[in-house]
């Protein structure tokens, strides 16, 4: 990060609240479902970490252009039309698939977002928070972790292995506390987190990915071509089946 970089970073310090992260950590330990909690443990501690984000995305060529032209990933995500239109096997195609199976919208998450506050950096910065909460539900496409607790756990050391999110960083580190509790069970949630971080780390940049242009590619294509390699086959582990063998 070059000078400007890291004073940006510095100022967005103000914007850091870490006592409302763990008490929204607290509620998540309560009920792992609560989409809001989560949402506000990350941006109670991530303003500097989109700053760097968007720092290192002004040194990417295309991530110059996502930042220049601030296309709305959102809006090209909830095209039904378009994404049934897409070859069988393609990136669009079978994230709309997976949108299906799991009755999940791609704004699902918008709603819960809307309900904690934005910390007051600049509309860059807005942008590619926006950007990456709406890509929640396709990188679960592209990365081959599903929604279950292993999934979820997984996908958050995955991009935390990319980005280095405190509030993800944090999120991983409940999860990976709260899988002490599940035997068995837990030591699969723990495997697959180390092995996504490790995989986060030596994936391409996915934020600097024009995800508009690479839905009608062939999914096992865009892997390859993020050095994803093959998703990794595991065990489900969902939890309120575990609270409910505890009970």
């Amino acid at each position: 990060m070059n000078v400007a970089g890291i004073a940006t970073g510095m100022q967005n310090l103000r914007y850091v609240k870490p006592f409302e992260a763990l008490r929204a950590l607290r509620v998540l330990f309560t009920n792992p479902d609560d989409t809001v909690a989560a949402i506000r443990v990350v941006r109670a501690l991530d303003a500097p970490a989109i700053a760097s984000m968007c720092e290192r995305l002004r040194q990417d060529p295309i991530g110059r252009h996502i930042l220049a032209e601030r296309p709305s990933l959102l809006d090209t995500l909830r095209d039904r039309e378009m994404l049934a239109a897409l070859p069988t096997g393609s990136l669009g195609r079978t994230y709309l698939a997976f949108c299906d199976k799991e009755g999940i919208t791609p704004g699902g998450l918008v709603e819960a977002a809307d309900a904690v506050p934005m910390p007051m950096i600049d509309e860059e910065q807005i942008y590619i928070a926006d950007r990456m909460r709406d890509s929640h539900d396709l990188m679960h496409v592209v990365t081959g972790y599903q929604t279950d607790l292993a999934g979820e756990l997984a996908l958050l050391s995955f991009a935390f292995g990319q980005t280095y999110s405190p509030g993800v960083g944090l999120l991983a580190a409940g999860g990976l506390l709260e899988s002490m509790r599940f035997g068995d069970d837990g030591r699969i949630v723990r495997r697959l987190a180390r092995a996504a971080f490790t995989r986060g780390r030596r994936a391409a940049y996915l934020p600097a990915v024009e995800w508009e242009k690479w839905l009608s590619r062939p999914l096992d294509d865009v892997r390859r071509a993020l050095r994803l390699a093959t998703p990794p086959v595991y065990k489900p582990v969902h939890v309120n089946d575990l609270r409910a063998a505890m009970a």
